[in-house]
């Protein structure tokens, strides 16, 4: 939770998912609240991804010639839904993760193929070109912090960033 203080008598409290909110009686005041909140909204919501699903291989760590290790790896996710005639359908989307250093390191460590994990990270699509010369783009999930399930003898949750 933090605070921000337009003035002295208007905190602009921000707590998960609630926002406890003080009004300004001045129109001026009103207007930079709903400008810092407007910008502090668009802050949040800048690029986020979360997915859950089950790593379909082991982790590639890589160490770079600059010290900096890199993992990758691909997680499966499910989306189940029904079809026109009411038959259950199951869809499974394959998505492309990397993650640095320490993260990379920490997946590495804890993390192997079939395991059941939660990811927080950003979409980015880097380009690249294929064999006729053609610009191509390739998408993957910069991973900034992970949750994982550990074997169903362990039945306790861990996260790491």
């Amino acid at each position: 939770m933090f605070f921000i203080r337009l003035s002295e008598s208007h905190p602009l409290t921000f707590a998960s998912s609630s926002i406890g909110i003080d009004l300004p009686d001045d129109n001026a005041e009103k207007q930079i609240f709903y400008h810092v909140l407007i910008h502090l909204h668009m802050k949040t919501m800048n690029n986020a991804v979360t997915l859950s699903g089950n790593l379909g291989s082991a982790i590639e760590l890589t160490k770079l010639s600059t010290g900096k290790s890199v993992a990758r790896v691909s997680i499966a996710t499910n989306e189940y839904f029904r079809d026109k005639e009411g038959t259950a359908k199951k869809q499974t989307q394959w998505h492309n993760l990397v993650a640095w250093d320490s993260t990379a390191e920490h997946m590495q460590m804890r993390l192997t193929k079939g395991s059941f994990v939660i990811i927080h990270g950003k979409l980015v699509n880097r380009p690249y070109l294929d064999r006729d010369g053609k610009t191509q783009y390739f998408s993957e999930v910069v991973v900034r912090e992970f949750s994982w399930q550990k074997a169903s003898s362990e039945k306790t949750q861990q996260t790491a960033a």
